[in-house]
């Protein structure tokens, strides 16, 4: 028990190691292919004690087909580990649902973090992902930036939908490299 204890506690200061890293700006971006399945894997093995201890049920669909993209991994774990602690932190104290789907789409991986938090009102969403800009007390307002930044710099984007007191949905789009063209 000792020892699942200080796992935990491990994870939870990977988790926030991650969050701050995804806000300095890397020099130079990893260009090699990624397997989104394992990046996802390593996400959710990293957020589960905090969605146990915030009482968060995860729901996940991942397509096991999913092509490979050419990208930076551990960029692309920042942004998850990022989002689904957005969601996490957006619940009510007795806690809520995620939901983590990734699927195949013809030149792209459609990557959606759902959450049944407190959503966000029009104005909100207007400025989300500016920098400085945060809805909670304590937060620095890089995070969603930092999210957009890294989808970007993957040649993706991301959107948001969000009712407030209905939850907010992120759909994430990260293209594949099309059949025939080189990668390097």
């Amino acid at each position: 028990a000792a020892l699942a204890s200080v796992k935990e506690q491990l994870d939870r200061f990977s988790v926030l190691a991650h969050r701050l890293l995804s806000y300095a700006r890397p020099r130079l971006m990893a260009q090699q292919p990624v397997q989104m399945e394992d990046v996802l894997s390593r996400v959710l093995a990293l957020t589960s004690a905090q969605l146990k201890i915030m009482n968060v049920g995860m729901t996940t669909s991942i397509d096991p087909s999913l092509p490979e993209i050419i990208g930076d991994p551990h960029q692309l774990e920042h942004l998850f580990v990022n989002l689904v602690m957005n969601a996490v932190q957006s619940m009510p104290a007795e806690g809520g649902a995620l939901t983590l789907k990734a699927l195949r789409l013809r030149n792209a991986i459609e990557i959606v973090v759902c959450d049944t938090g407190k959503g966000m009102a029009k104005e909100t969403m207007r400025t989300l992902f500016q920098p400085f800009n945060s809805t909670r007390s304590e937060g620095f307002g890089l995070g969603l930036y930092s999210c957009r930044r890294i989808v970007e710099e993957h040649g993706g984007n991301i959107e948001v939908k969000s009712k407030l007191g209905h939850g907010t949905s992120f759909r994430i789009l990260l293209p594949t490299p099309r059949a025939g063209k080189e990668t390097r």
